[in-house]
């Protein structure tokens, strides 16, 4: 990842519009955020771009870390060749990612779970659990909520299904 974010940002931005771009490494978005808030409590901002995860950057509190660039997203609100909100108030969105639901089809041979509530559901469904090793603590979280929502709300995050797939 870094050597593409070389390859494609830094040195492209420097050469083409005379722009140093310096890329800070963390290990965990919890520790980028930790940088964020230690900078804005000193007074000494030295960056100024942060890559946050979507569901962070949606979180309340995202904003005091973060510019409101309201104003700015309303140039783009009418683009057809953007995803719908792209640009919010506290963040733009420049990569989609999903988070899958997988099962070994040897231990489920008729069908594995397939929504967050099935996934949590170890009568029916039994064996280990596991999200990535990247994985954060509010997605963990967030997958746990998902499943106590009902089918409804269910459908209407991961659109009806298509984000799940069978491994």
């Amino acid at each position: 990842m870094k050597k593409a974010m070389r390859e494609y940002c830094s040195t492209p931005s420097k050469s083409q519009i005379g722009i140093k771009v310096v890329s800070v490494p963390t290990s965990t978005s919890e520790e980028g955020r930790a940088k964020v808030a230690a900078m804005i409590k000193s007074g000494n901002v030295t960056w100024d771009i942060f890559g946050d995860g979507d569901v962070e950057a949606e979180a309340p509190d995202h904003l005091t870390r973060a510019d409101d660039i309201s104003d700015f997203c309303t140039q783009f609100k009418d683009r057809s060749d953007l995803v719908p909100g792209s640009c919010r108030a506290s963040s733009i969105l420049f990569i989609r990612g999903a988070t899958l639901i997988v099962y070994n089809k040897d231990q489920f041979p008729n069908g594995g779970p397939t929504t967050w509530k099935e996934f949590w559901d170890t009568k029916e469904f039994p064996g280990a659990r596991a999200f990535s090793a990247s994985a954060s603590a509010r997605t963990q979280l967030t997958a746990a909520l998902f499943g106590r929502w009902s089918a409804q709300r269910q459908a209407l995050f991961d659109g009806g299904g298509a984000c799940l797939q069978e491994a």
